[in-house]
């Protein structure tokens, strides 16, 4: 399915991104090609009907804290909306994996995707996170990440290590979270 995507434009003119080629949507947003910028208050996707409205809010972020001695970060508010991950300078070495709410909070369970037809835990090693220097020679490992992957997910936490080997945390560690607008 198309992501409308505001170009930064008047709050009605939006690009419609296939978010498996990058391309622009022509409006009516079929997966029928590329094409160009539509304008409207809402896009309707010719393919099923669903529809979204469009908005030209800026992009905000949330923050999730995994607490000194422990693994698993409080809830962070994403309604759908997570388009980057930014990690804490500071990391005992672990994977990192997530959970995920569709429910509003209530109900956590571990995000999986499937390779090769095989369910696998969503599982981003620290060492293959891209690592940033900031403007003040501060280092942060900054993770870009889908709409379309966390588009169903009201609430997410985020795990040092796997859900069978949790490892703890030596400090309490930050995550930014960055949403679209």
């Amino acid at each position: 399915m198309p992501v409308p995507y505001n170009a930064g434009g008047p709050a009605a003119s939006v690009v419609l991104i296939d978010p498996t080629t990058l391309l622009p949507y022509a409006a009516g947003a079929s997966a029928t090609g590329p094409g160009t910028a539509a304008t409207a208050t809402r896009v309707t996707y010719a393919s099923d009907g669903s529809s979204v409205p469009v908005t030209s809010a800026a992009p905000t972020s949330v923050s999730a804290t995994i607490t000194s001695g422990t693994a698993l970060s409080s809830a962070a508010v994403v309604n759908g909306k997570v388009s980057s991950i930014t990690f804490p300078a500071a990391w005992t070495a672990a994977a990192v994996t997530f959970q995920g709410s569709t429910d509003g909070g209530a109900t956590y369970r571990d995000l999986f995707d499937i390779v090769s037809g095989t369910a696998t835990e969503t599982t981003v090693s620290s060492a293959s996170v891209t690592t940033l220097t900031t403007p003040t020679g501060g280092i942060q490992r900054n993770l870009r990440v889908s709409l379309v992957d966390w588009i169903s997910y009201t609430h997410i936490k985020i795990r040092s290590g796997t859900a069978a080997a949790p490892v703890n945390q030596g400090a309490d560690r930050i995550f930014i979270i960055g949403l679209a607008g």
